[in-house]
């Protein structure tokens, strides 16, 4: 499952361009988009046509949300009434070591970061998937990890990359 949350800075423009989007979106793909609401946001979904998970778009105050996924739009909004990323000092730190002038963020929190290893060590160690050299472990190695950043910059020539983590 994934959910994108883009900022939204004129929402008057994003409402009235939304229609578009959808229609784009939907001949692209090949799928027709139902309208639901949601705790007052009107959230367009489409179940995927070659089986796939289903997507979703909505635009919530100062954010157009893209799930993949059962519910994962809807899991943005309620979000939305949450803590503010912005409040988090491990973001801020994370987002700090970037670089100036990045065209696109991407964050990983450091507890993603941990239940991803352990859902992998785990799955791992059912199949017998991966071996490890003895001692290391995973969960150690992301001890006092605060977050990691990914910034994308786009050039005249393609785009550049850059990723940081962030530790204490």
């Amino acid at each position: 499952s994934i959910l994108v949350s883009v900022g939204v800075a004129d929402q008057a423009a994003a409402q009235a361009a939304l229609p578009g989007i959808i229609t784009s979106i939907g001949t692209c793909a090949g799928v027709t988009f139902t309208e639901a609401d949601h705790n007052g946001v009107t959230v367009y979904g489409a179940a995927s046509p070659d089986g796939g998970l289903p997507s979703a778009i909505a635009l919530a105050e100062g954010s157009l949300l893209y799930g993949e996924g059962a519910g994962m739009v809807e899991q943005g909004i309620d979000l939305g009434d949450g803590a503010s990323l912005a409040d988090d000092a491990n973001f801020n730190d994370v987002l700090a070591a970037l670089p100036e002038g990045r065209h696109l963020t991407g964050y990983l929190s450091a507890g993603l970061l941990q239940q991803a290893s352990s859902a992998v060590m785990a799955s791992a160690g059912d199949t017998g998937g991966i071996s490890l050299p003895e001692g290391l472990n995973p969960a150690q190695a992301l001890a006092g990890m605060r977050g990691m950043g990914l910034a994308a910059t786009m050039l005249e020539e393609g785009a550049r990359l850059e990723m940081v983590a962030v530790g204490e």
